[in-house]
């Protein structure tokens, strides 16, 4: 599918879905990889392996039973990933909602971590909040260059059972 705008209704179900417009909105279920891309994107039904999702704003909220590996603007991540998390944002947000239950890459401006991870976390970026269990090695490459403002953050709900590896 490809338009200008794109709407799955929540009473579609696809196998695996490729979608890409302006501004792509998924509310039905997919049970086997969804692809998108666009300017907006809303993926707020359930998919039961992969998806792959790049976008200015970039929104997940239905539950992932693979991986997924999104880039965009801003990136928002409000539903249980069953596999890994690879994520590339200006903005991005993993929720206390979320959960990973592999490995977490993400690399953004500004990073934020509510979830729980159930392997390893890998994350890049200037200003980093930490603020949940991880279960295994954080490794974490705060931005090099002449900004001072960068920071890293363990909130009081980091819970961090492996070894802690700062770079930068």
């Amino acid at each position: 599918r490809g338009a200008a705008s794109i709407v799955v209704g929540a009473d579609e179900t696809h196998h695996n879905l490729y979608v890409a417009g302006g501004t792509v909105v998924v509310n039905g279920k997919t049970t086997g990889d969804l692809y998108v891309a666009g300017g907006t994107v809303d993926l707020t039904g359930d998919v039961q392996q992969d998806i792959g999702a790049a976008g200015g704003t970039v929104g997940i909220s239905g539950s992932v039973g693979g991986d997924v590996r999104a880039a965009g603007g801003t990136v928002t991540v409000n539903a249980p990933v069953a596999g890994d998390l690879l994520v590339g944002a200006g903005t991005l947000i993993i929720s206390n909602r979320s959960s990973v239950g592999g490995d977490a890459v993400l690399g953004g401006g500004t990073v934020t971590l509510e979830a729980p991870v159930k392997g390893d976390l890998k994350i890049g970026g200037g200003q980093i909040l930490v603020n949940s269990k991880v279960n295994g090695t954080v490794t974490i490459a705060e931005s090099n260059g002449k900004n001072k403002n960068n920071t890293v953050t363990f909130g009081p709900n980091a819970d961090i059972t492996g070894k802690v590896i700062i770079y930068g």
